[in-house]
């Protein structure tokens, strides 16, 4: 893996969180930054990705015969839970 060292400032209180999670986690405090930014990213991602299908269906909503077929077809195929 191609890592670069990085530097950071953060609050006391932050830190002893930090420190007091990778403790309990077993990991190295690198290992748990990285974790906590992969975290990060891929829940923002997720969140862009939701905006977008909200922003489609805006354009272009569901028409409700089409719901309908489609929710017949699911009953047909899976049956009633």
């Amino acid at each position: 893996m191609n890592t670069v060292k990085l530097t950071v400032t953060v609050p006391r209180d932050d830190f002893r969180m930090i420190e007091q999670e990778k403790k309990q986690q077993g990991l190295t405090r690198s290992a748990l930054i990285q974790k906590i930014v992969e975290f990060f990213f891929q829940r923002r991602m997720t969140e862009q990705k939701i905006i977008a299908y909200i922003h489609g269906y805006k354009k272009k909503p569901e028409k409700i015969h089409e719901s309908l077929a489609w929710t017949s077809a699911q009953m047909q195929v899976f049956g009633k839970f």
